[in-house]
């Protein structure tokens, strides 16, 4: 059963769906310039970051088991790092384009600055491999011990 809901369609739109409609709510609810501590924006930031780097690990596995580029019970460790570094590589992207928007908008009223600094973009990138490292977790751990073919 589990390894039919990680291979669905509706699991990855699901997923994306549901990060779509909480950044909405975190960014018009003001949650990510927040002065409560105990929803800070620096949290929800990173929550959305491990939320995202989840996503985009399963995004890859959900791709590559469905065409058939990895075969997780013959190399689970290959596939635990690639799903991972793709989603590293994914995750720098993302902090150029929020690089990009700072420059090009600044401080403009349509525009919340984006880049907190050094260590901002580095802990948005930690937690994009935290959520990638679970994702990439539950995927091998449940192939494999469920030990059955990836044809779909």
């Amino acid at each position: 059963m589990a390894v039919r809901i990680l291979k669905a369609p509706s699991f990855v739109l699901g997923m994306l769906f549901i990060i779509v409609l909480a950044h909405i709510i975190a960014s018009f609810g003001g949650l990510y310039s927040s002065g409560d501590p105990s929803i800070s924006g620096v949290r929800v930031d990173r929550i959305f970051h491990a939320v995202g780097g989840f996503w985009i690990a399963s995004l890859f596995f959900f791709y590559c088991l469905r065409k058939g580029f990895i075969d997780i019970h013959k190399h689970p460790l290959f596939a635990f790092i690639s799903a991972v570094a793709m989603t590293a590589l994914i995750g720098v992207w993302w902090e150029v384009f929020e690089f990009s928007l700072d420059l090009t908008f600044g401080d403009s009223a349509l525009h919340i600055r984006q880049q907190g600094g050094v260590s901002d973009t580095m802990f948005d990138l930690i937690f994009d491999v935290i959520g990638a490292g679970a994702a990439s977790a539950v995927y091998v751990w449940t192939m494999v011990r469920a030990k059955r073919s990836f044809a779909l």
